[in-house]
C-alpha cells in the first residue's frame, strides 16, 4: 500500500502543476484584429461553415445575419436552404437553414434564418447581426483594432459603467435585441434638461448621432448647420438633404462628456424633415461609431451593460472651429 501511494501521489503532483500552467493560457482573452475607420463600419473576417473565408461587417443592431447574393451563391450549395422572397418588389431574398460562423474561436450560427441580398461593396461578404454578440461579453480596443468575445471578463476598475436599455414593447418587433443609451445635455425651446434614448449601434457606418424628427423638434439647434449633401434611398430612388448639427457637449449616462457631437437628420432639398428613422422606430435616433469609437468598450450583452473607457481618439475640449473650417473645404 505505501508503495503504491508513492507511485500515485507524484502523478497527481504531476496532474496539477501542468493543469496549473495551462489554466492562464486558456483564461487570457483571444482577440481578433479587425478593420476601421471613423467612416466606415467594423469589418472582420470569419469563417463559414468552416471552410468558407469571407470579410464581414460587426452589427449588433441587427436582428439577423446578411450575406451578400454574390458570395452566397457563389460558395453555398442552395439546395440545403429554403429560399424564397416575401413580396417580388422587395430587393432582398430570406434563407432557412443553419450557417455556421467562427470568428475566432467563437462560433455561433445564424439560429435558422438569414437574408440574402446585394450588399454593393467588392469584397464584402456579409453582415453579422446580433447571433455574435448573445449571451457573450465582447471587448472591444479601438486603440488597437482588436476584439474578443467571452463567456465572462473581470471588468478594470478605470471603466465607466453605462446601462443599456431594451425598447419600448410597441418596437419589441422590429428591434427585439437592440440596446439603447440615455444621452443626456440637450436643451429643450424652454431651456429646459432634455434626455433622449438612442440606438446603440455598432454597424453604423461612421455616424455620430442620426436623430428622428420628431426628437428634433425638441431641441435646441445650434446656428453651425453644416449640409453633407445628398444621399439617395434605394428603396424610393429619392435624394435626400443630410444635414449636421454640432452640439457643444453631451453626456452618456450623465457621466462621460462628450464634445462636438454631430447630429444629423435627413431632408427634401425642399428642407422638409424627412423622417426614415421614425418610420423604423429607432428611440431618438442611432448612436453611431464616430462616437463609440472613441471609447475602448466592453459590451456585457447578458446584463445590459456597457462599459467604457476613452481612448486615443477621444477630445474632451471643443475643436469646432477646426470641425467647420475641415467640413468647408
Amino acid at each position: 500500500m505505501k508503495y503504491d501511494l508513492i507511485v500515485i501521489l507524484p502523478a497527481i503532483f504531476l496532474l496539477s502543476v501542468a493543469s496549473c500552467r495551462t489554466m492562464p493560457e486558456n483564461n487570457e482573452p483571444q482577440f481578433e484584429s479587425f478593420s476601421f475607420t471613423q467612416s466606415a463600419p467594423i469589418k472582420i473576417k470569419a469563417f463559414v461553415n468552416d471552410s468558407i473565408e469571407g470579410l464581414f461587417v460587426l452589427d449588433n443592431g441587427s436582428s439577423t445575419c446578411t450575406l451578400d447574393s454574390a458570395f452566397f451563391y457563389d460558395n453555398f450549395d442552395t439546395s440545403q436552404y429554403k429560399i424564397w422572397k416575401k413580396h417580388r418588389s422587395l430587393w432582398f431574398e430570406y434563407g432557412i437553414g443553419d450557417i455556421k460562423f467562427s470568428i475566432g474561436d467563437h462560433v455561433f450560427s445564424t439560429q435558422h434564418s438569414f437574408t440574402i441580398k446585394n450588399l454593393h461593396e467588392q469584397g464584402r461578404a456579409g453582415i453579422i447581426g446580433i447571433e455574435a454578440f448573445q449571451d457573450k461579453v465582447t471587448v472591444i480596443n479601438f486603440d488597437e483594432n482588436r476584439i474578443a468575445f467571452l463567456d465572462s471578463f473581470t471588468i478594470p476598475s478605470d471603466y465607466h459603467k453605462i446601462r443599456l436599455y431594451s425598447p419600448h414593447p410597441d418596437t419589441m418587433k422590429y428591434l427585439k435585441h437592440s440596446k439603447y443609451i440615455e444621452v443626456s445635455g440637450f436643451k429643450d425651446i424652454k431651456n429646459e434638461e432634455l434626455t433622449g434614448q438612442f440606438l446603440f449601434d455598432l454597424g453604423s457606418s461612421g455616424g455620430g448621432l442620426s436623430s428622428t424628427h420628431k426628437f428634433f423638434k425638441k431641441i435646441q439647434k445650434d446656428t453651425s448647420k453644416i449640409t453633407m449633401g445628398y444621399s439617395k434611398l434605394v428603396q424610393s430612388q429619392s435624394k435626400f438633404n443630410n444635414q449636421t448639427y454640432y452640439m457643444d457637449s453631451l453626456y452618456f449616462d450623465s457621466q462621460i462628456k462628450l464634445c462636438d457631437v454631430p447630429i444629423a437628420i435627413k431632408f427634401h432639398p425642399n428642407d422638409r424633415a424627412y423622417d426614415p428613422l421614425d418610420q423604423l422606430k429607432y428611440g431618438d435616433g442611432l448612436l453611431g461609431l464616430k462616437i463609440l469609437s472613441q471609447f475602448n468598450l466592453i459590451y456585457d450583452a447578458p446584463n445590459d451593460l456597457l462599459y467604457v473607457k476613452p481612448n486615443k481618439n477621444y477630445f474632451e475640449k471643443s475643436n469646432r472651429d477646426s470641425i467647420l473650417s475641415r467640413q468647408k473645404l
